[in-house]
């Protein structure tokens, strides 16, 4: 399947791999932090070629592989307070639970 006929959520998620897998390869202690992954999974990451990404974009389909945060909409609404968003971003907050179809 070629690129342009990905769904947006594919997109998505195709993005992030790339993004993550081009921190890793850069500095992967910080990758670790920043995207709160384990070093195997950065390492099996950085293994993957384009074709093994897109590949495994493909068959995930719509199924997002970096849900949001479970606070996203309280984030939102405290945009015009930077104060309290850096807190709300301090938090540990899991992923939101997402019903599977």
């Amino acid at each position: 399947m070629a690129p342009d006929r990905l769904s947006t959520i594919q997109l998505a998620n195709m993005a992030m791999l790339f993004t993550i897998q081009d921190a890793a390869r850069q500095n992967p202690s910080d990758a670790c932090l920043t995207y709160q992954l384990g070093q195997e999974d950065l390492q099996v990451l950085c293994e993957l070629g384009l074709d093994d990404i897109l590949q495994l974009v493909v068959c995930v389909g719509q199924i997002s592989l970096f849900p949001p945060r479970a606070d996203l909409v309280s984030l939102l609404r405290s945009h015009r307070e930077p104060k309290v968003v850096t807190l709300m971003l301090r938090a540990k907050v899991r992923p939101r639970e997402v019903p599977t179809p």
